[in-house]
């Protein structure tokens, strides 16, 4: 070290004159005296409130649900809601509304970051605010659109095909086909497909010919199908006609126009479209999802979240389910099923069905064709051609058949019907079922463009939806009056003569025939105008006195189309309980000119609560949990992904530069790089030995790029340069739970998850091996080929956690599928101890197992460990690795889990990774490498129920067939399940389960937390803690029935019970039991004074002669599933304990069922005393259990009834328990007891008994 010696004032220099005194480099002054305490003392301080706000952040996170608001300013929030028309700001938590409210009650109540800080105090408590986003000034929020009557995907399909749309004559569109010919050389490899031809626009306006396309020399060998604009016609090539022949003379319900000769002209009406269409090559799985997809964001754009398919084939429905059941689909989707020409009613092969965004419960019916083609059906001959009346597609004694048929199966009917004559054949098809029937099923019909007076009040009679298209209108007024005549033009397009004989009316597109841009239609419904402000009647619009308000023409397509889906209790509405699907525009939708409606452009769409569509700015996206970040290991300089403060200023959509408002932006900088982008841009200082030096990477993004796509840019930038390594092995390993065993001795059990997962966390340097490395799917299949090539001796292990289904299609070569139930999954998430993890045990086939013994096998024949294998966790989705879902995934919590094995162990050797595109990356990359394996070679395993259920630890588990299409994995049911410690920790995985049948398993409880002692005190809540078997504790058991008994039909919910017995859960006002299938089981009801019905069963559908919704005050029905894995559990119940609750307010006894009484109702009625009654889960259960022995709901929905448990009491639950002497006892009587007290039961005939609680027990 260089010593530093002080310097002497020079004498020479005059201080007095000189401009400046130059120091000592090395000079120094000594601080007074008197400031060297104050320093010290303010510095103490400051280190003091350094470690008190680190502290804070090293205390438990605040658990706060996904909760954040917006606000327009101004009450432009427009709901769709009578009840409460107008707000200003919507409150969402977990993907629903919980609030519609002004700005002022929102900030009271909820608190806002911006303006309130992080906390508030609301009611002398303090509570952790919200984020509030406030819209500029002239934008608003509509609900999430819903269009009535599309084709998802001719949408996706038509975006990719020529289209006529422009064409003004025959030739003109005989030479937009060879022009798309000469662009698209691969198109002569194929028939070519195109869209959207109209005669009624060209002059002259007649059909087309063949001998079009022979003036082309590009065209006179092609096959050319085209599509007129509303689907009705084809217009054929001569070579594709040459491929039909030998073509039928006549086809029912269809015409093949011909000339003077007999020949064929080329044009295909109605039913002769399908001999044509059957005839063509089908669309592709692949292809199926390429249109899907492209529709979807289309469709997206415009603020459409849901559409009703007007038009689904089998293989098309097919599709739909399996992207459902992968949780894959972009949209909401109201499926109705369209049968094939040969086999109309193909009830066998369909079943009703509710998924996670698919619902299957109606049937698509044709009677006639379209007004354009001359296809609709009129009572006399059209008025500019007296040859024809239009083509009857279906009979009307078909018709009316199919529609009983339908019925009876408990399907919507919907009817395509255009002319007048067509639509009395569907009206007097519907007059032909029961009232009850139709007030159940809502039948539709589609178009109903033509109507007489008399017909449209037997429509409004009959309850029957009228599904209008208003853009329809506006695109056939210039030729409607000539083809129908004066008389009947009045009748035709007659929205408000609807409304006003109270005809329900539900609003569509039927695209891609007309634009899918919802605001195109209300403008049209509002206006009656077309896109040019004109009309056959001048500027006043088209027979005005049609016009609907604006206010009708958002609710057709909003809470409308809602109603006639049967989800109008949690679509279609912006108000509480509903699902958070909203649409934010830049303008207000009623106040707008006419003229700008048509060109409102969506700016933001939501869908389940999340951003699903962005125009041109970025807003923050809520993390999953609004709490401070945790001390954990994160260095100085990690890198934080960008989030935007949406400050609600002044959109300038006019810059495509810039986003919305003025983003602040931490840790990160965003730069202004030229007027074309931005440049992301972070540095982080790298020091070794008392040196320093700064390196920067930088991203270019596009100006509208989302949060998604900078973080996409990110990951692909090298940016390890970007993270500068702690060494904090030390905080990582204080998170380890250690517990006390009995001689005092403390030891550890492993890597603990007693906290929620954070996968935010940076790794340290001493667990380089341990975290995981995200992989593109190019990157896993060169690294797996790589390995295969070098024949190394390791081979990796490859965990597939996507479905048994869809690992049994294809899958890569040597990977395992796993699969973990739900309910372990959450216990997972929340925490427990993992030092008894095994692998195996949810391993779905045999040949898995096989491969990990291989895998895990040495060549000295000694076990290889777990975390010494280099891991590859491959799925469907991109895992969640943010934490931002709620609902815990199976990818996720598994690479977690394998992470904190290698955390825990000693010198892991292996590595994990885990694959960011999903599996159709993967499989279009790895197709032409010889990386998939395709087919079900790969059986399940033995013990998996026999289907492709994985093998589950030994919980005492009893399966319940929820119908006769689901396997039984899909509905476990909780009969007595403890997850108290015990000593059962041995035994191979494949005695877990042993299933003799479906009706007899043999199971077992196993313990999942430890060999010995009871599990900490502190994780006793968030493991599962409630214990069935006490739950159960006072239902009717024999002492000699085991755990493993086998399982009876009367346990199973959906088996019907032999006897109808109903439990008085509340006396007097709530009632429990099975479905009441005859006329004595609804006698025996109302001799109990029951006034209202609530249905908890989607199959369950009344029988017509019963009457119930004439014999009870008000008839309810919920449609729940009897699945383990059923979406929206939380809402069912919120809805359920609504109308039990509104029922008690009115002193009306309610009866609720499912189909045997055992679980979905169970559950809703334990929710409701968990609510009224402020009653603990395990009390609720007692008490229903006392009054209905055999009770089962499924494990599910008691995870769901905990999570409702907790959301209700909260803190309350453990105090109620300790303080209820019945419950206290409890769970010793059940060790004692011999026998179960029943109470007393009071015969009221031969087949039905009730179980009776005194006002004194309750």
């Amino acid at each position: 070290m260089r010593r530093r010696v002080r310097q002497s004032a020079d004498p020479s220099v005059d201080p007095a004159t000189a401009p400046y005194v130059v120091a000592h480099p090395y000079a120094r002054t000594q601080p007074a005296k008197s400031t060297q305490w104050p320093i010290a003392a303010v510095s103490l301080l400051v280190i003091a409130a350094a470690v008190f706000a680190l502290r804070l952040l090293e205390r438990p996170a605040f658990v706060f649900p996904l909760e954040y608001a917006v606000c327009t300013r101004g009450e432009r929030l427009y709901t769709s809601d009578p009840a409460h028309p107008q707000d200003e700001c919507v409150v969402v938590a977990d993907s629903t509304i919980i609030a519609i409210d002004s700005l002022a009650n929102v900030r009271r109540t909820y608190g806002d970051k911006d303006t309130l800080g992080s906390v508030f105090v609301s009611h002398g408590k303090t509570k952790r605010s919200i984020k509030v986003h406030t819209l500029p000034a002239a934008y608003s929020i509509l609900p999430g659109l819903t269009d009535a009557h599309g084709h998802v995907l001719d949408l996706g399909h038509a975006a990719a095909a020529v289209t006529l749309k422009d064409a003004s004559s025959e030739d003109h569109a005989a030479r937009l086909v060879s022009e798309y010919i000469r662009s698209h050389p691969q198109a002569h490899d194929a028939i070519l497909d195109g869209y959207e031809w109209d005669q009624t626009r060209w002059t002259p306006a007649v059909f087309p010919t063949a001998r079009a396309f022979e003036r082309y020399a590009n065209l006179r060998d092609l096959k050319i199908v085209l599509k007129r604009v509303d689907f009705h016609a084809l217009w054929l090539s001569q070579a594709a006609i040459d491929s039909l022949e030998p073509l039928p003379d006549q086809i029912d319900g269809g015409l093949i126009v011909r000339d003077e000769t007999g020949r064929p002209t080329g044009v295909f009406l109605d039913a002769a479209m399908d001999f044509v269409v059957n005839r063509l090559p089908s669309w592709t799985d692949a292809q199926m999802e390429q249109y899907l997809h492209s529709a979807a964001s289309r469709l997206l754009g415009f603020g459409i979240v849901g559409v009703h398919d007007a038009a689904v084939t089998l293989p098309i429905l097919a599709m739909y389910k399996r992207l459902d059941a992968q949780k894959r689909l972009p949209l909401d989707i109201y499926a109705m099923v369209l049968c094939p020409e040969l086999d109309q009613y193909c009830g066998d092969a369909v079943e009703a069905y509710q998924g996670h965004r698919l619902t299957v419960r109606s049937v698509k019916l044709f009677v006639d064709g379209a007004l354009g083609s001359y296809g609709a059906y009129l009572h006399k001959p059209y008025s500019d051609d007296k040859s024809t009346r239009g083509i009857l597609r279906t009979p009307a004694h078909t018709l009316k058949d199919l529609i009983q048929r339908w019925n009876a199966k408990g399907f919507q009917v919907n009817v395509h019907a255009i002319g007048d004559a067509a639509n009395a054949a569907v009206l007097d098809g519907f007059e032909s079922l029961l009232p009850e029937d139709l007030a159940v099923r809502r039948h539709r019909i589609e178009h109903a463009q033509i109507m007489t007076d008399q017909d449209v009040q037997r429509a409004a009679r009959l309850g029957v939806i009228a599904s209008v298209q208003p853009a329809q209108a506006t695109s056939d007024m210039g030729y409607a009056e000539d083809r129908l005549g004066p008389e009947r033009i009045r009748t035709a397009y007659a929205w408000r003569t609807f409304l006003n004989a109270n005809v329900s009316i539900v609003l569509g597109s039927d695209f891609p025939v007309e634009s899918a841009n919802p605001f195109q239609g209300m403008h049209s419904a509002i206006s009656r105008l077309d896109l040019n402000e004109q009309s056959p009647h001048g500027p006043q619009g088209w027979y005005s006195d049609q016009v609907l308000t604006r206010q009708e023409a958002l609710a057709g397509f909003t809470s409308a189309p809602a109603f006639a889906s049967f989800q109008e209790k949690r679509l279609g509405m912006l108000k509480p309980g509903m699902r958070a699907d909203f649409v934010v525009i830049d303008r207000d939708l009623l106040a707008v000119p006419v003229s700008d409606m048509s060109r409102t452009p969506t700016m933001l769409t939501v869908l389940d609560g999340r951003v699903v569509h962005n125009q041109g700015f970025v807003v923050d996206r809520p993390t999953e949990r609004d709490r401070p970040k945790r001390r954990d290991g994160l260095g100085a300089a990690s890198v934080v992904v960008v989030l935007v403060d949406w400050t609600g200023r002044k959109a300038m959509p006019s810059s495509p530069s810039r986003p919305l408002g003025s983003p602040r932006w931490s840790s990160t900088t965003l730069e202004r790089s030229g007027s074309k982008s931005y440049t992301f841009s972070s540095a982080s200082s790298v020091s070794s030995g008392g040196s320093s030096s700064r390196r920067q990477n930088s991203v270019s993004m596009s100006p509208t790029a989302t949060l998604q796509g900078l973080t996409e840019q990110l990951r692909r930038t090298s940016i390890d340069g970007l993270v500068r390594k702690s060494s904090s092995s030390s905080t990582r390993s204080s998170r380890h739970i250690r517990r006390k065993s009995s001689t005092s001795t403390s030891m550890s059990r492993g890597p603990s998850l007693k906290d929620p997962i954070d996968l935010r966390r940076t790794p340290s340097s001493s667990a380089g091996k341990r975290k995981a490395s995200p992989l593109t799917a190019v990157e896993i299949i060169d690294s797996l080929a790589e390995r295969k090539a070098m024949l190394e001796s390791h081979e990796p292990l490859v965990l597939d956690v996507r479905s048994i289904t869809a690992f049994l299609g294809v899958r890569l070569q040597d990977s395992i599928n796993v699969s973990i139930p739900s309910l372990l999954l959450k216990r997972l998430k929340r925490g427990i101890n993992l030092s008894h993890f095994q692998l195996e045990n949810y391993i779905t086939t045999e040949a898995g197992k096989q491969t990990l013994a291989r895998l895990v096998k040495r060549k000295d024949g000694r076990t290889r460990r777990l975390v010494d294998l280099d891991c590859y966790i491959v799925g469907d989705e991109q895992l969640d690795r943010a934490g931002t879902s709620n609902t815990p995934r199976l990818g996720t919590v598994l690479l977690s889990v394998l992470e904190a094995l290698r955390t825990d162990a000693s010198a892991p050797k292996g590595r994990l990774y885990y694959l960011v595109d999903g599996f159709d990356k993967l499989r279009a990359i790895s197709g032409s490498r010889g990386m998939l394996v395709v087919g079900e070679d790969a059986a399940p395993s033995a013990h998996s129920h026999e289907s492709a259920t994985p093998p589950r630890p030994k919980l005492s588990l009893t399966p319940s067939r929820s119908s006769p299409h689901d396997t039984p994995s899909r509905s476990l049911r909780a009969k007595s399940m403890s997850l108290t410690p015990s000593s059962d920790r041995e035994g191979s995985p494949s005695t877990a389960m042993k299933p003799g049948s479906l009706r007899r398993i043999n199971t077992e409880t196993r313990n999942l937390d430890g060999p010995s002692s009871q599990p900490d005190k502190r994780s006793w809540k968030t493991a599962v803690s409630v214990s069935l078997q006490a739950l159960c504790a006072s239902q009717s058991r024999t002492p000699s029935r085991p755990r493993s008994a086998a399982i009876s039909p009367s346990d199973l919910d959906h088996d019907k019970p032999e006897v109808f017995s109903v439990a008085s859960i509340l006396a007097g006002r709530l009632y429990l039991g099975p479905e009441p299938g005859t006329e004595e089981d609804v006698r025996a009801l109302e001799q109990l004074g029951v006034r209202r019905i609530l249905n908890l069963a989607l199959e369950v559908v009344p029988k017509a002669e019963l009457k119930m919704n004439t014999r009870f005050e008000q008839y309810h029905h919920i449609l729940m599933r009897d699945f383990v894995e059923e979406q929206g559990v939380h809402e069912f119940l919120l809805r359920a304990c609504f109308l039990i609750s509104d029922a008690n307010m009115h002193d009306a006894p309610i009866y609720c069922h499912c189909r045997a009484g055992k679980s979905r109702s169970v559950t809703a009625v334990l929710a409701y005393l968990i609510r009224s009654q402020k009653w603990t889960l395990k009390q609720a259960y007692k008490h229903v259990a006392d009054r209905r022995p055999g009770i089962s709901p499924n494990i599910g929905f008691v995870s769901s009834l905990m999570q409702w448990e907790s959301e209700e009491l909260g803190d309350k639950a453990n105090l109620a328990a300790a303080a209820d002497p019945r419950e206290a006892s409890s769970d010793t009587e059940h060790t004692r007891t011999t026998k179960s007290v029943r109470r007393p039961s009071y015969r009221m005939s031969k087949s039905f008994s009730i179980q009776s609680a005194t006002a004194a027990e309750i």
